[in-house]
């Protein structure tokens, strides 16, 4: 799966305004949508009360085969696959299990359509609409027992094998029974069918109705007196007259039928009906039978949920085009802030050279005028030059910096790696800093590190970290102590730089690896610094293909930490 693709989405703007979609939410059938690899970008309020998920992040991890059974319930990729493979060709009904809470599984009747090709998010997204359908699994369930102990007994009445109407006509020497044996079973058999919960009826062959139970009756509206005798036609009404029973006979038997029914009252109804010949005990056929029930609630259930899912398709169809436009208007303005930050890039970048040069022509002047070397200077005038070189130093600092940035910005710096000698590295590195936390009387403590250790960095920029996050530690630290340590592991270098110095606030933990972002406080506004020590630091680490991070404690001092992988040379 692309968690990649998935985050653009959920993130974006199309996630947000499924969710308020009122049908979306407070339809009472399941609808969830998820893209092309599978992986579940939104469910609505119905499948998420039925899942038990408490957050929408927790459902956004999942993929279809963690709520949905294909294949007989087999968790097949395959069968997953074609079901995809499927849908992007056309939309699809079909039933399927939800596994929902404590395990269970919940049957569901679902449609299934492409949402929108998407191209610019480079997937294609599925918007599926399910509904339970449990309640027709129980009642089938029971309808297959009580053909099982119906069919225990069509030895001797064969007409009872209405609940398997696949069957061909009735063997002649099945039925032929004796006299007695039949009124017996007549008698039982239509115990049977008054009990029963669906209608059960009987036509002559010249469509007359001959038998029926109670809940026939009730279905059609009209008591038993009336109905007896009289022609089916009379009930199906005119609209229903293709389906003349007399002149279909090639086609029986017949099963779920659907078709209306005109009630006493003139209401109308859907019905499903099942259809089949009977014959007598010598094998003549003399009429039909069947078995029926009401399906209205059901039809008006198909007719909202064809009509929902309309004016959904076409709201959704609205949103992805607004969203379109959205992205195309998100890709213009981020062109625009390209072009800003190129030439942004392109200016430090010059700045930085043309300021540079009477930097350095200000701190070599100001170095020979402190050596005195052509005249005494009095005690004022050597302060005044003191402070003029250490501002042009911190300034020289602060744009060879910016320089870096800018580099690194516009993918020009590279690193050049080498075998190194890390105790050579890091004495190199202390031979700068010393004199800095010398005169703070601070103790540096080093860990981990021996002569023989060899890894393969870029000396100059990983000098470069080191002297950054050590200095900074020296800078921030007014008593105690700074180490820093080295741990080899399997696949990377661990450096630890520790101190006890003022730490830093939780609430400041975002500012920390921002560029000129400094940490307000009385004590860190006394200590000279631009800023962007640590954001380059960052980008020298990540060029290296490694990680920094930091845990700090106000008052009790900070942890900072970076890695670089044994295999970093692969990254350039």
């Amino acid at each position: 799966m692309n968690d990649g693709k998935r985050e653009i989405v959920k993130n974006g703007n199309f996630s947000y305004k499924l969710q308020n979609l009122k049908l979306f939410n407070n339809s009472p059938d399941f609808i969830f949508v998820h893209d092309i690899q599978g992986n579940l970008m939104d469910v609505n309020k119905s499948l998420k009360k039925v899942l038990n998920k408490k957050n929408r992040e927790s459902y956004q991890k999942l993929v279809l085969k963690d709520i949905i059974n294909l294949n007989d319930g087999q968790r097949d990729k395959k069968a997953y696959f074609k079901f995809i493979k499927k849908l992007i060709k056309k939309p699809f009904s079909m039933e399927y299990a939800l596994k929902i809470k404590e395990n269970k599984k919940l049957s569901v009747r679902g449609y299934s359509l492409p949402l929108s090709d998407a191209a610019d998010m480079g997937s294609k997204y599925f918007l599926h609409i399910a509904y339970d359908v449990s309640d027709k699994k129980t009642i089938q369930k029971e309808l297959r027992a009580t053909q099982k102990e119906l069919k225990s007994i069509s030895t001797m009445i064969p007409e009872l094998r209405l609940w398997s109407l696949s069957q061909k006509k009735n063997s002649i020497n099945l039925i032929q029974k004796s006299g007695q044996a039949i009124k017996y079973s007549e008698e039982k058999y239509k115990t049977i069918l008054e009990n029963i919960q669906e209608g059960y009826y009987e036509i002559n062959l010249e469509g007359n109705l001959s038998f029926f139970n109670k809940a026939f009756c009730d279905i059609v509206g009209y008591p038993y007196e009336e109905l007896i005798g009289l022609n089916y036609k009379k009930l199906t009404g005119e609209d229903t007259a293709k389906m003349n029973i007399l002149t279909t006979e090639n086609l029986l038997p017949k099963k779920n039928i659907q078709f209306k029914i005109k009630k006493k009252n003139n209401d109308k109804i859907y019905v499903e009906s099942s259809l089949a010949e009977k014959y007598n005990s010598k094998g003549e056929k003399m009429g039909y039978f069947g078995i029926m029930h009401d399906i209205s609630e059901q039809k008006k259930a198909e007719e909202q949920e064809s009509k929902f899912r309309e004016k959904l398709e076409n709201e959704v169809s609205i949103r992805t085009h607004e969203l379109h436009e959205a992205l195309e208007s998100q890709k213009l303005y981020m062109n625009e802030i390209l072009k800003a930050s190129n030439f942004k890039t392109i200016f430090l970048s010059t700045m930085s050279h043309e300021l540079r040069t009477p930097l350095n022509a200000v701190i070599g002047f100001s170095d020979l005028l402190l050596e005195q070397t052509y005249g005494k200077l009095t005690n004022e005038q050597l302060d005044f030059i003191n402070d003029i070189n250490i501002s042009a130093e911190h300034l020289l600092e602060m744009i060879n910096k910016i320089l870096d940035l800018s580099k690194i910005e516009a993918g020009k710096l590279e690193l050049v790696f080498q075998k190194c000698n890390l105790k050579n590295l890091i004495e190199e590195t202390l031979s700068i800093i010393r004199p800095i936390y010398a005169k703070k009387d601070l103790k540096l403590e080093l860990k981990g590190i021996n002569k023989n250790i060899e890894i393969i960095v870029d000396p100059t920029r990983l000098k470069e970290i080191l002297f950054n996050l050590l200095s900074n530690a020296i800078k921030f630290t007014l008593k105690g102590e700074i180490s820093l340590e080295f741990l080899d592991s399997e696949d990377e270098w661990v450096f630890n730089v520790r101190d006890t110095g003022i730490g830093i606030a939780e609430k400041d933990y975002n500012l920390i690896f921002k560029e000129f972002k400094r940490v307000q406080s009385e004590f860190v506004s006394l200590v000279p610094g631009s800023g962007l020590g640590l954001t380059l630091t960052k980008k020298l680490v990540n060029l290296h293909g490694g990680r920094i991070f930091f845990k700090s404690v106000l008052g009790k001092g900070s942890t900072f930490t970076f890695t670089i992988p044994k295999n970093s040379t692969i990254i350039i």
